[in-house]
This record gives structure tokens, sequence and C-alpha cells, in this order.
């Protein structure tokens, strides 16, 4: 009678080669692929830069900031980021457009989306609106084309834990900071200013340093048009919300 163990070895060296022939000759885990385009990607929002903006001069190109471009894999590559815009009764609408190129073997993590800055051509008559929309087609963000004088103030604040902080303004005067101080602990940094009823806020940024606290302020003035050019001179405290600076 023929020994158990001869048999278990002619068995398992005919299993040994029946895998070995179909390993060699069988379909390969690995076909070849190619990478894969894929057109207009979703676009979680668009927002004007520098955030909070209200204002854009006619004649001025804007910047627009495409927050959360979906292309799947972090190892995704952009082929196009590119804006386009149609005209509506009140102005212009700006869509992104934004391609990608999937890689074909994905070795990388998901993305949950990247960010770009991009510029819009200068163009818009005065008093109309840019808006921007999402690929849901709705509007995240807008602001009104004008043709007036634009200013620039900056406030420094020298954070102090004494209860006594203060913005000290280009002309070197003294303003109190505790609405600036109240934002910041909530995360929201607020600012004060005097200004005249005939000027409006288009946006402010806020850069956060070690030793000083930086707000840039874009204003508006709206005196030329102003029917009775006297109540300009009356000024009132305003609110700002300041956004950070995006460097």
């Amino acid at each position: 009678m023929r020994p158990r163990v001869h048999y278990l070895k002619i068995e398992g060296l005919t299993l040994f080669l029946f895998s070995f022939l179909l390993a060699a000759c069988g379909p390969s885990l690995k076909e070849p692929r190619e990478t894969r385009r894929v057109e207009n990607v979703p676009v979680d929002s668009l927002r004007f830069h520098p955030t909070g903006m209200r204002y854009l001069q006619t004649g001025q190109e804007a910047v627009v900031h495409l927050r959360g471009m979906q292309g799947g894999f972090a190892c995704a590559r952009f082929t196009r980021v590119d804006l386009e815009s149609s005209n509506i009764p009140s102005g212009q609408v700006v869509d992104a457009r934004v391609d990608v190129e999937l890689p074909a073997y994905p070795d990388c993590p998901v993305s949950a989306g990247r960010d770009s800055l991009v510029s819009f051509p200068a163009g818009g008559d005065n008093n109309r609106y840019l808006m921007l929309r999402n690929t849901l087609l709705a509007i995240t963000d807008a602001v009104r084309y004008v043709d007036l004088p634009e200013k620039i103030r900056q406030y420094h604040f020298k954070p102090n834990t004494q209860g006594n902080d203060t913005i000290v303004t280009e002309a070197g005067g003294n303003m109190t900071a505790d609405t600036l101080v109240y934002g910041l602990l909530l995360g929201h940094p607020q600012i004060s200013l005097p200004l005249s009823v005939c000027d409006s806020v288009n946006y402010a940024q806020i850069r956060n340093r070690s030793d000083t606290i930086s707000v840039t302020v874009s204003i508006v003035s709206f005196a030329g048009e102003a029917v009775f050019p006297a109540m300009c001179l009356e000024r009132s405290a305003r609110q700002v919300l300041a956004y950070p600076a995006r460097d």
C-alpha cells in the first residue's frame, strides 16, 4: 500500500503547479488603466477677495476665491481652473469651470477639496452688480461696481493684559478697543470706527501677530452723490467685522 505521506506530497505539488499556471496565464489583477478626466467638478463656494468685500471700482480687476474644489483625491491634477460670466439685467453672474484629471491608481488620501485664487477681468458699469454662483447655482457673494473715491486706513492694536488696550490710528489718535477685544474672544474680530454718514466700509482685514494686531479698512465715500453735502460732516460709530487676511 502506498504511504499516505507520499500521496500528500504529490497532491501538494499538483496544487502548486496549478496555481502557478493560473497566475501566469490568467487575467492580471493590475491591468493597465488610463487616467480619467472629469469636467466641471463641484465647487463649494466662490467668494470675493478680500473677504467681506462689498464694492469694486469700475475698471478694477476682481480676485475670486474658489473654495472647496472637489477633485476627489489629494493626488488629482487640476487641468482647468477658470471663471465664466454671463449677463443678467442687474449685472453679471460668474461661474467656476474646474476640470480634474484623476489618477489611474489613486494611492493617496481622499481630499476634502482645494482652494484657489483666480483673477476676473476688469469691467462693469457703475452701479451694476457682479455676482458669484456655485455649482448648485446659488449666489454665494456679490459686489457693486462704483466709481467713487476709496481710502485705506490702518489701525494697530497693541495687546495689553492690564485692561487698557488701545488702537492707534494713522493720525496718532487713540480709540478704545473694547469691541475689538470682545470680537477676538468670540472669533469674530470687530472694530468700532467713527465714520462720516456718507462713508461706507468696503472690507476690513485683520492680521494677528504675536505683538501687534493690525486692521486694514477700505472705505468708499459717497459724498459726491449726497443730495445735501453738509450732512456728510456728521459722524457716527460703525461696528465693522474684520476677516483674517489671506497673505
